[in-house]
């Protein structure tokens, strides 16, 4: 085992006497990964300077520059590599220089190579367990850096032992030792005013306990930050046994940002005439109003559906839809209108007002024909467009009796699929864009049991410029072949290009997973308690299924909006059209004050299922949770995030806050269950 440690290192070699160098050379070569050899103190010094070995082997008297001398230098450097002296002398003066220089063993010649085994033993387990330190608490700051609040880790005893960097974006400090030299705990940066917490004398340890006899009570506080300009945490404390010592873990939540966020968005709900034209505001309700999404974000049969829409402007050539035609199946498509000024948008909206009201019909009389609405679309739009312009457009139908899919793809980029084979089939379109004095009707077909991914997109993807100067189509193949969620090809896009130039439309589908690794099930009662409670329970879960040190605390946030949207639309049924005006008139958190002395709520039920997944190299971890309430507007909610027009919407933060955690969020068709999905990779 020794052997196998050893190998993990180097070590600096440094005799004069020929004989007893060889001697040792080849032992040592047997034991570290390098060896480095000088036959002086000054050659010994230019080799550590040159390699940085990890252990240092040394005679004392040697020409040029004796062992000592150069173990001082090395010890100047680095204080803390081993050094190991060898002598022939027992000189009580030699022995206490070596003393006060700091070297970690002393050996007499002639050397035992048992003995020096030994040593060297000792000093590879002390170099281990100094990195597993080092790394430990890389990883401690790791995590606390990836909180959006400042969090510090202290002891009673010593005080302030580490903040995250949240604290120096805040605060004028240069580095711990820089706060340390003018201040001995942060709270002494309180400032004491009416109705804020501050601490007595500056005794981090009875400002602790305080806090921590007060769990039921909020404890704010207010400091100066570097602008000189006064915020108001919340503050919570954990204590935790740590190398048997109890240590807290205290987090500073910065409330004033988010009053301030709620007192900008009012006042842009109140002001919105400020930035958006009446015209630009009856655009983007007849928008809404058109685009027909019944299926993103949603689980649908044995796919999970998900869709990309980031239009430049509210009138924009580009437009999709996504319908669910019942038994007969569903339908996709997407259009890219081109042509001068406002008429690509005309043409955009003309063809989905088409497309939805023929398909809307033809169910209303039971007589829904795929080929049938295409080529009725194709004949009415081409009767409807300018000299200059034409319609590209792909459709997609999940023919459920069939189990296929047909597609028509008029001059639209390749659709991407990669086969539950794991195959990757690349279909380029069959037709060319729509104009008019062209007809061309081909229909492509695939099996649907064959699909585990689909991708289709408008061209505004392709063609877009990265940050390399070359088009994103170069990168598109690899993004789709990586992904497993939306998401992970929407980060690939926002890293690679370098300006959105062009509407950006895409449509996603991914297999549901089959191979379960573990499922459980939680109910708890819809009450804040309890939500409380179950978190605690839920953390400790997560870690236990190996989610990741840096994925879980990710989790745990989402999983409190997601909780505490259940609790406001399971137990207290609130819509959310109610929660909005109550945010806008500023009466929200008054009344849930009020409704948790109420019992009449506590029946409500809550239900968590988490399942883990097997997918190749990856595990998914899908978190759904289940009130019992009256849901929300689902597909409204999602067209207006996609239109980003949603800046007078003051609730549904949770949502926002899960998608940019996680990889993916998909609802139910009523709003009240949603499901999370995580990756990370096995270990």
């Amino acid at each position: 085992m020794q052997k196998d440690v050893l190998n993990n290192f180097s070590i600096l070699y440094v005799e004069d006497e020929k004989e007893i160098r060889d001697l040792l050379d080849n032992f040592l070569k047997r034991k570290f990964k390098n060896i480095y050899i000088g036959t002086n103190g000054k050659e010994g010094l230019d080799l550590f300077l040159e390699y940085k070995p990890d252990i240092v082997l040394t005679d004392i008297t040697m020409p040029i520059m004796n062992g000592l001398a150069m173990a001082r230098e090395i010890k100047k450097i680095s204080q803390n590599t081993p050094i190991i002296v060898l002598s022939a002398h027992n000189e009580t003066a030699m022995f206490l220089e070596a003393i006060d220089i700091g070297i970690d063993d002393y050996m007499l010649k002639p050397i035992s190579l048992k003995s020096l085994s030994a040593k060297f033993e000792k000093i590879s387990t002390n170099l281990v367990l100094k990195q597993a330190i080092i790394n430990e608490q890389h990883l401690s700051q790791e995590i606390l850096n990836s909180s959006e609040n400042i969090i510090s880790f202290v002891t009673k005893k010593d005080g302030l032992k580490m903040v995250n960097k949240k604290f120096y974006q805040y605060f004028d400090f240069k580095d711990l030792d820089d706060f340390l030299s003018k201040h001995k705990c942060i709270c002494e940066m309180f400032i004491r005013d009416n109705g804020f917490f501050v601490a007595d004398g500056f005794d981090s340890g009875k400002w602790i306990d305080e806090i921590l006899a007060n769990r039921d009570k909020i404890f704010k506080v207010k400091m100066i930050d570097k602008n000189q300009e006064e915020l108001i945490f919340t503050v919570n404390i954990k204590p935790i046994m740590y190398d048997l010592e109890e240590y807290f873990i205290i987090t500073y939540n910065n409330i004033t940002m988010v009053e301030d966020a709620m007192n900008l968005e009012r006042e842009l709900f109140s002001y919105k005439e400020r930035y958006h034209t009446k015209q630009q505001e009856s655009a983007f309700s007849k928008q809404l109003k058109i685009i027909k999404d019944s299926l993103s974000n949603k689980k649908i049969d044995d796919f999970y559906i998900d869709s990309y829409y980031k239009p430049l402007d509210i009138l924009s050539g580009d437009t999709y839809g996504t319908i669910d035609l019942g038994e007969k199946g569903y339908l996709f498509y997407i259009i890219d209108a081109m042509g001068k000024g406002l008429s690509a948008s005309v043409t955009s909206i003309q063809s989905t007002s088409f497309i939805n009201n023929a398909v809307e019909k033809a169910l209303e009389h039971n007589d829904f024909n795929f080929l049938k609405i295409v080529s009725s679309y194709s004949s009415y739009i081409k009767k409807q467009l300018l000299e200059e312009e034409i319609v590209c457009i792909i459709f997609i139908y999940i023919n459920k009796e069939s189990k296929k899919i047909e597609l028509l793809n008029y001059g639209m980029p390749p659709i991407l699929i990669q086969t539950v084979s794991q195959e990757f089939v690349y279909i380029r379109p069959s037709n060319p864009p729509i104009m008019e004095f062209i007809e061309s009707e081909v229909v492509d077909e695939i099996d649907l049991d064959t699909i585990d991914k689909l991708f289709f997109s408008s061209d505004g993807i392709n063609e877009a410029l990265t940050i390399d100067n070359k088009v994103f189509d170069n990168y598109l193949n690899d993004t789709f072949e990586n992904a497993i969620f939306k998401q992970d090809i929407v980060n690939v896009i926002d890293d690679k290009i370098k300006e959105f130039e062009d509407d950006m439309t895409f449509i996603y589908f991914k297999r549901e997973f089959k191979n379960i690794l573990f499922w459980h099930q939680f109910e708890i009662n819809s009450c804040i308690n309890e939500i409380e409670k179950f978190q605690e329970v839920f953390e400790a879960f997560l870690y236990d299924l190996e989610l990741g040190f840096m994925e879980t605390p990710k989790i745990m946030v989402v999983m409190s909006e997601l909780l505490l949207n259940a609790l406001e639309h399971g137990n207290y049924q609130i819509t959310f059209n109610q929660k909005q005006k109550m945010l806008e008139d500023g009466t929200f958190h008054s009344y849930l004050e009020e409704l948790s002395h109420d019992i009449t709520y506590f029946n409500k039920k809550i239900k968590i299922l988490i399942i883990k997944y097997e997918y190749f190299n990856q595990n998914v971890f899908e978190i759904s949770i289940e009130d019992e309430g009256l849901g929300f507007d689902v597909n409204l909610f999602f067209k207006k995030l996609k239109l980003q027009h949603s800046i007078n919407q003051l609730n549904g933060r949770g949502i926002i806050l899960s998608q940019k955690l996680v990889d993916a969020v998909f609802y139910n068709e009523i709003g009240n269950k949603v499901t999370i999905m995580k990756t990370s990779k096995k270990a």
